[in-house]
């Protein structure tokens, strides 16, 4: 059996539980359940009052940073190109070359609009284990802080967290998660194994812990009496003689 299905079974198995409930919050102040680890290797850990978020290690996020002002370099020249054609000392607005002009500055203005999204999205991954709402929310980050929602994934939907390593081109080790009916499967993080290791049998142990948390207070709910209900007194009107 490979290292991918052995972990990924371990997983299915330690996240069964977490995942047999429905409830949609977990109570707790801050969230974190397992320990409180500063970084996992090469994935940085932020606590925060609601659980925790993961993301890379600040020394590659400034690295992607600066790879945003790439980005909106690239859009401003691909839209200066695009202009430049019609502004051009001696540019010719003939029949036969309007339509190759429009064709260029089209695809100029989408691919200035392509790169424009992608550095305005950011560059970063940040995954919010939210113990609150019982949520892994996958988010992205660019320079100014600014989060864009990308996926929310309950605890009860997940049906297991693994690890799985590809080989192709630098054996890069991914935590992924499979969730859903239909067991549709998202890569969360990557790094090195040792660190994605010890991040994957904290965030089961999470996801365990918010699932007992929610069945006890289930349970709890359950074997609270419920008073009754009184009956309405019917008023009954003497009948005059």
């Amino acid at each position: 059996m490979s290292m991918a299905s052995k972990l990924e079974t371990t997983g299915a198995h330690r996240v069964e539980r977490a995942a047999s409930t429905g409830a949609s919050h977990a109570t707790g102040s801050t969230g974190s359940t397992g320990s409180a680890r500063a970084g996992y290797g090469s994935i940085h850990r932020a606590e925060t009052d609601w659980g925790y978020a993961l993301s890379c290690a600040p020394e590659r996020a400034r690295m992607l940073h600066t790879l945003e002002i790439f980005l909106w370099g690239g859009a401003l020249l691909s839209s200066f190109l695009g202009l430049l054609l019609w502004v051009w000392p001696g540019a010719t607005v003939d029949a036969p070359l309007l339509g190759i002009k429009l064709g260029l500055t089209l695809c100029f203005a989408l691919f200035a609009v392509a790169l424009g999204s992608l550095a305005r999205r950011g560059m970063v991954r940040e995954i919010q284990v939210d113990m609150r709402r019982a949520q892994l929310r996958v988010t992205m980050r660019n320079r100014a802080g600014t989060r864009r929602l990308q996926t929310v994934v309950g605890f009860d939907e997940i049906g297991s967290v693994f690890l799985r390593r590809s080989f192709v081109p630098l054996q890069v080790t991914h935590l992924n998660v499979r969730f859903g009916t239909e067991g549709k499967v998202i890569a969360l993080l990557d790094g090195t194994q040792s660190g994605l290791r010890a991040l994957w049998q904290d965030l089961s142990a999470d996801i365990q812990a918010a699932g007992q948390t929610r069945r006890k207070a289930a349970a709890r709910a359950e074997a609270t009496p419920r008073p009754a209900t009184p009956r309405p007194v019917r008023r009954i009107t003497p009948r005059r003689s």
